[in-house]
């Protein structure tokens, strides 16, 4: 059926099967992450990163009381928290909804921190975490999001009541 250019109620049919359509694709693209009614990111999915990390997934609020804070390692944490890689201007609103600084000062200080560094890497506007650097084992002991991988000895002092006196 031609639908004539005039005819503008015969393409509103057309036009909401379209956007349906262009949804169902964008909805088929989000495969670790389910967004909620609020538009925030379900923690409960899959989270490659923090899966190949063996942590569980931190939360900016709290790895922001670290002693080891700082912009780099919050960029991290942004990053672990999601899951995937960011721009450092979602890094910086992410920052801002925590509590930490506001957006436009979150993102001159991302900026400044040099972030395209191991275990951090960009792709052109995006930063991804590698997290099969060694680095990224260490930032993560760091913010305490990873127990030591090695325990430290324990130090046998014999009984007092066994030593001699003199």
């Amino acid at each position: 059926m031609l639908v004539s250019s005039l005819d503008h109620k015969a393409h509103k049919p057309i036009t909401a099967y379209l956007k349906y359509q262009s949804l169902l694709r964008w909805v088929a693209t989000l495969d670790s992450h389910t967004l909620t009614a609020y538009g925030e990111v379900n923690m409960n999915a899959s989270n490659p990163y923090c899966e190949a990390l063996g942590i569980e997934v931190p939360n900016l609020e709290t790895a922001c009381r670290s002693r080891d804070a700082n912009w780099y390692s919050l960029l991290i944490t942004a990053l672990l928290e999601r899951g995937e890689p960011i721009t450092l201007q979602q890094a910086a609103e992410r920052l801002e909804e925590a509590g930490i600084a506001r957006s436009d000062q979150a993102l001159a200080s991302l900026k400044r921190c040099r972030p395209a560094r191991p275990p951090v890497y960009r792709d052109g506007d995006l930063y991804a975490l590698d997290p099969f650097d060694d680095e990224a084992d260490l930032w993560a002991f760091r913010l305490g999001l990873m127990p030591p991988k090695v325990s430290l000895p324990r130090v046998a002092r014999p009984d007092p009541a066994t030593l001699p006196r003199p």
